[in-house]
């Protein structure tokens, strides 16, 4: 009893991913950016007929989807440390003021 230890086990997430670094949340994401893309890209194709810019575009946005909503070995996505980043900014912040005494 004296020599235990406490173990903590590292890198256990909160949910099952589905594919490697996605999980339902990130899946659902995709599935409607993706649609978001079709049907835009679609839109772009028929009112211009420049079928590079629409599948380039659908690419773009495919990638870029793919690269902010993954999620690497701690557990974060780069829009996970964008929120945190933008939470700390909006946090409260540490004013250096000097005393005044207005009375004397």
């Amino acid at each position: 009893m004296e020599n235990e230890e406490l173990y903590i086990p590292m890198g256990i997430k909160s949910k099952r991913d589905k594919i490697t670094g996605f999980g339902d949340k990130e899946l659902f994401i995709i599935v409607i950016i993706s649609a978001m893309t079709l049907i835009l890209v679609s839109i772009y194709y028929s009112l211009s007929q420049d079928s590079f810019g629409a599948v380039f575009a659908s690419m773009v946005v495919g990638v870029t989807t793919l690269v902010i909503l993954r999620k690497n070995e701690t557990n974060q996505s780069v829009l996970d440390l964008a929120t945190h980043v933008i939470y700390y900014w909006r946090g409260q912040k540490n004013y250096k003021y000097r005393y005044l005494n207005e009375w004397q």
